[in-house]
């Protein structure tokens, strides 16, 4: 009954038709599509007014969770974000997952992702002048909270956010959060 209800939502939105997809438990990558595939509803609009109706017709805790967080002005520059990131790492994985031996291209691999990831937030000549296994990634030379690369999309849609004065704190909050992200990501 809810899949022919978000259904019809996407039909009024002139959407496209689909499920809503779950994470799978033992395959961590299928984070990338759930990502991707609420961003797609989330921006069209067809989710945000499935949730509403659910949460008028049947209230629950876990519904106006969701609906609050679908609300909150961040929500989609995080997606898009954790979609940015989600890329990098997918693409590291499923490059050993061919069927053919490629241990030595592992520590090559693992360079050029650790530098991709670093590069976000480590002054480049840092990265450049250092074994990039042996840097300090958490007290390295950082980038200003605001040179922060966040990828195309999501800088767009952070600085069109951050525009609105009275969310300035919560801009800085947010650039920190990415900081303190990409710094968990790379620490071995």
């Amino acid at each position: 009954m809810r899949n022919e209800c978000l259904q019809e939502f996407q039909s009024f939105f002139k959407t496209d038709i689909h499920k809503i997809l779950k994470p799978a438990i033992t395959n961590w990558l299928s984070l990338k599509q759930c990502v991707d595939r609420v961003l797609e509803q989330f921006q069209l609009q067809p989710l945000k007014a499935y949730f509403i109706e659910v949460v008028l017709e049947d209230p629950s805790l876990t519904t106006d969770e969701i609906l609050s967080t679908m609300n909150n002005q961040f929500t989609q520059i995080y997606l898009e974000f954790m979609s940015y990131v989600l890329d990098l790492m997918t693409d590291f994985n499923t490059l050993f997952q061919i069927n053919k031996p490629l241990l030595h291209k592992l520590k090559l691999e693992t360079a050029k992702l650790l530098t991709t990831i670093c590069s976000n937030f480590i002054e480049i000549n840092i990265i450049r002048k250092n074994d990039i296994f042996q840097l300090n990634h958490k007290n390295a030379h950082k980038v200003k909270l605001e040179q922060i690369y966040l990828c195309i999309t999501t800088h767009k849609s952070f600085e069109s956010l951050c525009k609105v004065p009275e969310i300035g704190q919560a801009c800085n909050l947010f650039l920190k959060t990415i900081l303190e992200f990409y710094i968990e990501l790379v620490v071995i």
